[in-house]
């Protein structure tokens, strides 16, 4: 009797987390179908040929989502060194012109016989694994920049430095800002984080006059004024969003999408989505990711241990902040950037490490389940927090 209710507390999943996690993915499939259709016909003679493949990375993201969530998360600390090792010597591999795949001026992927992958996605998982056992270990300690603040941000830099060399700004800014918000969740003192940002600004400035960067700065300010050079992707951004109206013009009627918005299976998916499903199918879209990253959060705040509470806010942080930035790219918040929407944008690499992090996400709130019904009437113990003494 006690075996089955414990097997029945351990199969126990976050059915809201769950669902909005299959809501976006068959969204995004469907609309990967509708944005590239008309793109997929021209260029490969298939109508279906990019969702094909998006249905093909869906299979073993599935499996990996169903293994992280079954995994025992005290063994992932021992995966921690040899996770950031691979990591790091993927990216190397991207640099080299025997293992690196160049497309549009960058080496982000790796090719591995039929398959291709950009090791940075993985780098942003690795990364919070590593810094949610660092800050775990390192509790208030992480209050002294020499002995607890500066091994981490090494650590971090290095990687930093490795992606901006392929170049790949986007997933540079995604894991500056996850590292930034962790390590002040850790208990980071501000004067600190002050120092750290005041120190990052001569480096963003100098990465953003290089070539394109610059233009898509000068591009971003006025876009109308570039919309025949780096304005353009913006402008068409708009017509999208203007042209979709409340209730927008109805799934597969996209203008824009027909050679107008590059790539509107990718970055600009939320263009196509704005135009078709109208202003009723954006603010659907955010509910969902509201309840995904409100959920995150919540497991966060009612895990019995550090690494559990720094891995589940990490990767959290990961994908509120992907879908932050992407939806501020494409309605002219931020300078364009090429960052996909999360679990809805092409891209196997991106799929495969949202669907890891949705696994290990309900991995944790079943740990939290059981441990709940396993004692009545006795709360969920909080987390040890550094961040209680932090304007001290």
């Amino acid at each position: 009797m006690g075996r089955t209710a414990s097997s029945r507390m351990e199969n126990r999943v976050d059915f809201l987390m769950l669902t909005a996690s299959l809501l976006l993915i068959l969204g995004g499939l469907v609309m990967i179908y509708s944005a590239s259709a008309v793109i997929s016909e021209s260029k490969f003679g298939d109508s279906a040929y990019f969702v094909k493949r998006q249905f093909l990375y869906l299979i073993p993201g599935v499996l990996l989502a169903w293994f992280f969530s079954r995994v025992e998360i005290k063994k992932l600390e021992l995966l921690v060194w040899p996770a950031l090792i691979l990591s790091g010597l993927s990216l190397l591999a991207v640099l080299t012109p025997q293992a690196g795949v160049q497309i549009n001026g960058a080496r982000r992927w790796l090719k591995l016989g039929m398959v291709s992958f950009q090791p940075s996605e993985f780098a942003k998982l690795s990364l919070i694994l590593f810094m949610a056992y660092y800050l775990a270990k390192k509790k208030e300690k992480i209050r002294e920049f020499r002995k607890g603040l500066l091994p981490c941000l090494f650590i971090v830099a290095i990687f930093l430095k490795i992606i901006l060399a392929e170049p790949d700004f986007g997933s540079a800014v995604i894991i500056g800002a996850v590292f930034f918000l962790m390590i002040y969740e850790g208990g980071a003192r501000i004067k600190h984080l002050f120092f750290l940002f005041l120190l990052s600004l001569p480096f963003i400035y100098h990465y953003l006059q290089v070539g394109f960067r610059k233009q898509r700065m000068l591009a971003f300010l006025d876009p109308w004024k570039e919309q025949g050079g780096e304005g353009f992707q913006v402008v068409q951004s708009y017509l999208a969003f203007a042209g979709g109206g409340p209730f927008g013009t109805g799934l597969g009627a996209s203008k824009q999408k027909l050679f107008y918005l590059p790539e509107p299976y990718t970055d600009f998916i939320y263009s196509v989505i704005g135009e078709e499903l109208g202003l009723a199918g954006t603010l659907g879209v955010l509910l969902l990711f509201s309840i995904l990253i409100y959920r995150g959060f919540q497991i966060a705040l009612k895990t019995e241990d550090l690494f559990s509470f720094y891995l589940a806010s990490g990767i959290t942080f990961l994908i509120f902040i992907q879908v932050f930035v992407n939806i501020c790219v494409v309605t002219g918040l931020f300078p364009t950037k090429g960052l996909p929407l999360p679990f809805i944008s092409y891209g196997g690499s991106s799929l495969w490490v949202n669907l890891i992090s949705i696994g290990l996400l309900m991995n944790l709130s079943r740990k939290k389940e059981r441990r709940e019904r396993s004692r009545p009437g006795r709360p969920a113990v909080k987390a040890e927090w550094a961040g209680s003494e932090r304007w001290s």
